[in-house]
């Protein structure tokens, strides 16, 4: 996969060079001083821009930028450094095949004055600088190649547009310079460069599943697995990623088509009574899965169960309009009469040890220890029952270790 990172903020910790150069700036022109923050706040932004930000009215940023590059070099050369675990990241990055680039809105003087500092300008394939172009954005989008796999990784609103402008998936360094707030809309998050290897294991994955979701086609897509296998997380991630590359997707849940709780207690036998009678699917399939294949969209209100009060009182609206990929996660999914509904299948492989382990850490807080007994007793015995009988892992398209949620790895995949 080719990876475009910005520098400053993502890599290169930019912000004590950029102050120094900042308040010497102003010191030398009589100005007043400002706070770190206040000068940090405009990082990202295009050279001229962001000296006006330091400037007062009527001073022409254009007549400072020179004198103000001397100070930021000086700073560079003296005390520019990486972040923590940067180097490693883009060592590792490259050993595991990704081509490295840096885009960045720095002139490609200064980019080349910061990787010879911090001794990293052998590890990329290419080195870009936005400052002949109208925008990062425009620089990103001549340098894509037509049916490429790339995704950016910044910190920065700037960065997450030029992202959004080129409809490639964005990695968020939300230890940079930018606010969470703006940076919210990204994919993936990272808050550490040690993290951003994690999140390009998981782009790929789901990279690669947008991709086949295209190429089929595909409207209605499955995502199943056992309790406590991330298929909630899986499905929201996999929204985003279609959302960034322009495929409008929403994501629907099983488990809001719970039965009442008298007719999922029937039976003497626990786990078969939970495995014939937890869910309406058929009311899944009805008012959901079977409008939205004949429409090719549908925007729907219904009242669903409350697992509290075991009313039907809790509305959930969806509004997928056309165009759209719905993606349906649940338990027991991949059987009827669901199954023929799922243009595309995907299993999260998860085991039962693993299924506890996590039970114990979300459940245990909020139910208390009992809970790990009806797993036991209930989900787990059904779960195996419905592996056995429906052998969904065999008949998904995709098969996704999921044992660890920072890194996915894909088991098997269509023509693989």
């Amino acid at each position: 996969m080719t990876l475009f990172f910005d520098l400053d903020g993502t890599l290169f910790e930019t912000g004590p060079c950029v102050a120094t150069a900042a308040q010497g700036l102003l010191a030398e022109y009589g100005l007043p001083s400002l706070t770190e923050a206040a000068i940090l706040s405009g990082l990202g932004k295009p050279s001229l821009e962001f000296l006006r930000g330091l400037l007062p009215d009527g001073m022409d940023p254009a007549s400072v930028r020179g004198r103000f590059r001397e100070l930021e070099r000086d700073a560079i050369r003296a005390r520019g450094k990486l972040y923590p675990g940067a180097r490693e990241l883009l060592e590792n990055l490259r050993k595991a095949g990704h081509s490295l680039h840096i885009c960045s809105n720095g002139s490609a003087e200064y980019l080349q004055i910061v990787l010879r500092a911090t001794g990293i300008e052998g590890l990329f394939d290419g080195v870009h600088s936005a400052s002949e172009h109208p925008s990062k954005g425009a620089l990103l989008r001549a340098l894509l190649r037509p049916g490429e796999a790339a995704l950016l990784i910044g910190d920065t609103r700037f960065d997450l547009q030029a992202a959004e402008c080129c409809r490639i998936p964005f990695i968020a360094a939300r230890y940079g310079y930018g606010s969470r707030g703006e940076l919210a809309p990204a994919c993936l998050f990272a808050d550490s460069p040690s993290e951003i290897a994690s999140r390009v294991a998981q782009a790929c994955v789901f990279v690669a599943i947008s991709e086949e979701i295209k190429r089929k086609s595909a409207k209605i897509v499955g995502v199943n697995g056992v309790d406590c296998s991330g298929k909630t997380r899986f499905a929201q991630t996999l929204a985003r990623f279609l959302q960034a590359s322009g495929q409008e997707a929403s994501v629907v849940h099983g488990d809001d088509f719970h039965n009442p709780a008298a007719l999922r207690a029937q039976g003497d036998d626990e786990a078969e009574s939970y495995l014939r009678n937890a869910f309406d699917q058929e009311r899944l399939a009805r008012e959901i899965l079977a409008p939205f294949r004949t429409d090719g969209a549908l925007r729907k209100e219904l009242l669903c169960l409350d697992l509290q009060s075991d009313l039907f009182e809790r509305r959930i609206r969806l509004d997928a309009g056309e165009g759209s990929v719905l993606l349906v996660e649940g338990v027991l999914l991949f059987r009827e009469p669901l199954l023929p509904y799922f243009d595309l299948k995907i299993f999260l492989k998860v085991g039962f040890d693993e299924l506890l382990r996590r039970a114990a850490l979300r459940d245990v807080p909020l139910m208390g220890e009992g809970i790990l007994g009806k797993y036991r007793r209930r989900y787990i015995p059904a779960q195996t029952r419905y592996l056995n009988e429906n052998a969904p892992e065999s008949g998904a398209d995709f098969v996704v270790c999921n044992e660890d949620f920072a890194r996915p790895a894909i088991l098997r995949q269509p023509g693989r």
